[in-house]
């Protein structure tokens, strides 16, 4: 699953919101704010809901969610990277920069919340067992400074939950699939090879509990009756030399093919 997926599953938005965020956060807010303070803001925020210690572990996902989501160039990328990387080492701020994002964006609570909902995401990727109360309560402080409903967090955890136990499933469906595709293709060799082995014993004309003596007698007759030189040897036309010489190859592969299965 891409991140575009990932950020479309937990945010419960369609395709074609995504476009909307690069052009609303950049733009220049009511309350003063650049579109380069106001990205400072949002990854400041995220590096908070993240914490100290997963910060380094989710530089990827955050690159690729500023590129693919917020549309970042190599500059704004760097500068959120920084701001992410500080806001992880420091909760004390979260209400102070939540107030400033709202004020930032008037009258944009859709826009709020989908705030919340990946500083969520990015909370349950730092701490994958679950959400111990410091995130909820820095969760439930976020909420209040955005001026959201308090159950707001429970039902994004709810429902990022719920996109995390569909992924696994479809995961496990994946892998089910490719063992049974496995499966199935072992059952098609022994099959084949069992296939091979009672060819190879109907052409030597000879039975799986034959010994090795009785195979290999059987099989020196059969060389010896339909060698191609004798054939010719003896008078055969060209077409009998050719027919001759075919099921010569048939036996010396079927002998082959008990010898290597046998051991012998």
């Amino acid at each position: 699953m891409g991140i575009r997926d990932i950020f479309k599953s937990v945010l419960g938005r369609e395709a074609t919101s995504f476009p909307e965020w690069p052009s609303r956060w950049r733009a220049r807010a009511a309350a003063g704010v650049t579109a380069d303070s106001l990205l400072i803001t949002i990854f400041a925020i995220l590096g908070m809901m993240a914490g100290d210690g997963s910060a380094r572990k989710l530089n990827k996902t955050l690159v690729a969610f500023g590129r693919e989501v917020l549309k970042l160039n190599r500059t704004e990328e760097l500068a959120a990277l920084a701001a992410f990387h500080k806001g992880s080492h420091s909760e004390s701020e979260l209400g102070r920069q939540g107030e400033r994002f709202r004020s930032a964006t008037p009258g944009q609570s859709d826009l709020h919340q989908v705030l919340l909902e990946t500083a969520t995401h990015f909370s349950l990727l730092a701490s994958p067992d679950g959400l111990g109360m410091p995130r909820r309560k820095l969760l439930a402080e976020l909420t209040h400074s955005l001026d959201l409903p308090p159950e707001a967090v429970e039902e994004t955890i709810k429902r990022r939950r719920e996109v995390m136990r569909l992924t696994a499933e479809e995961e496990q469906g994946k892998e089910q699939t490719a063992e049974e595709s496995q499966k199935r293709l072992r059952q098609k060799v022994r099959s084949a090879t069992a296939s091979d082995m009672d060819r190879s014993y109907t052409i030597l004309g000879s039975e799986p509990n034959d010994t090795q003596e009785v195979i290999r007698a059987r099989y020196r007759a059969l060389i010896y009756k339909y060698h191609p030189d004798r054939v010719r040897a003896a008078g055969g036309e060209d077409k009998k030399v050719g027919e001759a010489r075919l099921r010569f190859e048939a036996i010396l592969r079927a002998y082959e093919t008990i010898r290597l299965e046998r051991g012998w």
